[in-house]
């Protein structure tokens, strides 16, 4: 289990990082698995019912399976009306992965947590998957995801995107190994030490400190304001600049299992905390002050010695997937960086007009955000959420 060993947090979050360290998340009980026969697997179709998309797996009779819902069913799952006749045939058992977003975070988190199931036999099944597919573009397993089931040991010609209803002999429905703050199993730890198994690199220099920015996602920049002066500050300090966007999965799980301090952002990023190595030594640098549910069962499966560090400026409440977040130097780091021995570079110790200039960001970004009905919906529901945990 993974050890806080500094927290540089607000007062109301220290006791809940000692709890976290204290639970107990494994769950001990055998998974579940749902087999349809003759099931249909309809590809996802964007629906306002639902955040993401409906579609899924149906049984023989027409009927939806619950199983096939993503652990939220409101982000991905349900029926809709479709062309009976138009239904392709494939006479062959398939397991279930469920929906594919291209969002990191989620990707590793959630949307693989099924695949457990293929690791005894990992070439007897081939995985289906519902992409994105409507709308202007079609994106089925690309890049580092790709790579990713490449690792497991999974081949392209092993997996099939969704695209229209398609009909198996057999659909393999497994149960999540992970769900975000309830448990983890060993299977779920299992799918990890699959992929760093395979890990093959050749060439890469390793360095001993390691800071992974987010100034090359263009997620980020367009929401978050800040990291500029934080990267400077742990370039200054020793700290080699990496972009994951620049690396492959294999290069980026090299890098974190070869270096003695790993600092980032939280976020996508962090997550990758499940390619660790045992006691890692890592600095997660918080960008609000809500905890990710997330972050914190990673937190606890993995063996790591933890540095928590707000990084925030708290002004306004926000979505955590809408932002905007202002972050820099502020009293936490300060305090983080005199006691690890560090120092601030003059130039990033008092920037008045950059200051300004961020704020000015903000409240516009804010505006513009939270003048969409169902960004003020989000914020508010993701409000009461955090009312109803603090009064348990």
């Amino acid at each position: 289990m993974g050890k806080y060993v500094d927290l540089y947090v607000s007062k109301e979050n220290i006791e809940a990082y000692r709890a976290n360290e204290k639970q107990d998340y494994l769950r001990k009980a055998a998974l579940n698995v749902k087999e349809v026969k003759n099931g249909i697997i309809l590809p996802a179709k964007g629906d306002l019912s639902v955040s993401w998309a409906l579609g899924g797996v149906l049984d023989e009779n027409g009927q939806f399976v619950k199983e096939s819902h993503t652990r939220n069913e409101h982000v991905f799952g349900g029926f809709y009306e479709y062309d009976k006749q138009s239904v392709q045939q494939c006479d062959e058992t398939v397991v279930f992965m469920g929906p594919f977003l291209s969002h990191w975070g989620h990707f590793i988190c959630d949307q693989i947590s099924r695949l457990w199931y293929i690791l005894p036999d990992i070439k007897k099944y081939r995985i289906a998957y519902c992409g994105w597919n409507w709308g202007g573009e079609q994106t089925s397993l690309w890049g580092n995801f790709l790579e990713f089931m490449h690792l497991l040991g999974l081949s392209d010609e092993q997996l099939i995107d969704v695209k229209k209803p398609m009909r198996f002999r057999s659909v393999i429905i497994p149960e999540f190994s992970y769900i975000q703050g309830e448990y983890y199993t060993e299977e779920f730890k299992n799918i990890y030490r699959t992929v760093v198994s395979n890990i093959e690199v050749s060439g890469l220099e390793p360095y001993s400190h390691i800071y992974f920015t987010r100034r090359k996602f263009s997620d980020a920049l367009n929401k978050e304001r800040g990291e500029d002066e934080i990267e400077s500050l742990f370039a200054a300090n020793g700290y080699k600049i990496l972009s994951p966007e620049q690396l492959t999965l294999s290069q980026q799980i090299y890098y974190m299992r070869n270096c003695d301090y790993m600092a980032a952002i939280s976020g996508s990023i962090t997550h990758n905390l499940l390619f660790a190595k045992e006691g890692q030594k890592v600095i997660i640098l918080n960008k609000m002050d809500l905890m990710n549910g997330y972050q914190m069962v990673i937190d606890n499966i993995m063996d790591v010695k933890i540095s928590c560090v707000d990084v925030y400026v708290k002004i306004f409440p926000v979505c955590f997937g809408l932002g905007p977040f202002l972050i820099g130097i502020n009293r936490n780091l300060k305090n983080f960086v005199k006691d690890k021995g560090m120092t601030i570079p003059r130039n990033l110790q008092l920037n008045i007009k950059a200051t300004i200039k961020k704020y000015m960001w903000y409240f516009a970004k804010f505006a513009r955000i939270y003048a969409n009905e169902h960004n003020r919906s989000e914020l508010l529901s993701q409000q009461s959420a955090v009312r109803k945990q603090k009064n348990k």
